[in-house]
């Protein structure tokens, strides 16, 4: 997958390339997703880059919305 940011937050390059994983970021409005674990889903949201020690992988999903796949 690549990702191309539309408006980058910094000078820096706002495309990543070669994403293979993504962090799921749950607030609290988002839907659990603990009854769906090993089960194939559909997830969407808000796409956004790591910036603290907390993030995983270089492209994160903030979830809004899941949904069996």
């Amino acid at each position: 997958m690549c990702v191309d940011a539309a408006s980058p937050p910094s000078t820096e390059a706002g495309r990543v390339t070669g994403i293979r994983e993504i962090q799921l970021v749950q607030g609290p409005e988002s839907p659990s997703l603990l009854h769906l674990r090993g089960r194939k889903i559909k997830v969407s949201g808000q796409l956004f880059s790591a910036h603290t020690g907390h993030h995983r992988t270089p492209v994160l999903l903030a979830v809004r919305q899941v949904s069996p796949n």
